[in-house]
């Protein structure tokens, strides 16, 4: 009987090492940090331009072409900072009910669907915008735009609202 007990002490003792070693492997283990992701702005030497401006370069507008370009983005740029403002605030109303309201109220719920269509209100804009900029290419631009549009979605970002007078 003392002998089973040994076994089991000894073979207790072994499965403990063995996780030991196999958890301390995977922690230590080099290589382990997160790649970062590579990205276009992360290639250019120095600050990199805004991602529309890069979009324009690479697409190669004319001057024609970039005045309306920028037209399109400050149009858009306001109409979804105006959209990013009214989804901040209808989300900070739903914060304060966090201690006021049950989950499942209808305020609670109300609030949740208006900020899902303040998002959804965002992408129908953000896609406008683009097929607007696309209207602006003409033949090979449209190829390059297609192409490019694909490698600039992950830098392409709104950016955050400063202060509106909150």
């Amino acid at each position: 009987m003392e002998k089973r007990n040994n076994i089991l002490v000894i073979s207790l003792i072994v499965m403990v090492i063995i996780n030991a070693v196999t958890i301390s492997s995977i922690w230590l283990r080099p290589g382990r940090e997160i790649k970062e992701d590579i990205r276009i702005e992360k290639m250019l030497v120095g600050e990199p331009p805004p991602p529309g401006d890069k979009l324009a370069e690479l697409v190669g507008f004319r001057k024609e072409q970039m005045e309306k370009f920028d037209l399109l983005k400050r149009e858009h740029h306001r109409d979804a900072e105006k959209l990013l403002f009214e989804m901040r605030k209808v989300k900070q109303e739903l914060m304060q009910m966090v201690s006021k309201e049950p989950a499942n109220s209808e305020k609670v719920i109300g609030a949740a669907e208006e900020i899902g269509r303040k998002q959804k209100d965002l992408e129908l804009l953000t896609f406008s915008h683009f097929k607007a900029i696309r209207e602006l290419c003409e033949g090979e631009q449209k190829q390059k735009f297609d192409i490019v549009i694909l490698d600039l979605k992950d830098v392409i970002r709104i950016k955050p609202l400063i202060n509106h007078g909150e």
